[in-house]
């Protein structure tokens, strides 16, 4: 039985895919064949689905995060400091400091990201 609902999907996908090629209405297209207009739009409509859903579960996850420099701030005359970099993730905050060590960071964003991805 699942042979033959491949064969008929196979059937129906070259029926809509010809259909769509010739530009034509589906109830001009059907004029003189063997199925009808709302089958043949059945079809396409089954078979677009099903494309979409399968596109879904092969899409890989892409992980944003947004990270703002903020300019540095002079304050009362004296040399500028510099404002911490802003990192959101989700609902997390994070304020990095100036000399900040890289691999603490990454440490902390790698935990960030996880515990994102299982909320999800």
């Amino acid at each position: 039985m699942l042979g033959m609902a491949n064969e008929t999907e196979k059937r129906w996908a070259a029926r809509v895919a010809e259909w769509k090629a010739s530009g034509l209405t589906s109830t001009k297209y059907c004029e003189g064949r063997d199925f009808t207009p709302g089958g043949l739009r059945h079809w396409a409509y089954r078979l677009r689905e099903a494309t979409a859903k399968t596109a879904l579960v092969r899409r890989p996850t892409v992980k944003i995060l947004r990270v703002e420099r903020v300019p540095e701030v002079r304050v009362s005359g004296r040399a500028p400091t510099a404002v911490p970099l802003r990192i959101k993730l989700g609902a997390a905050r994070l304020a990095v400091p100036g000399g900040f060590d890289a691999m603490t960071l990454r440490t902390v964003l790698e935990v960030l990201v996880a515990s994102v991805g299982r909320s999800s």
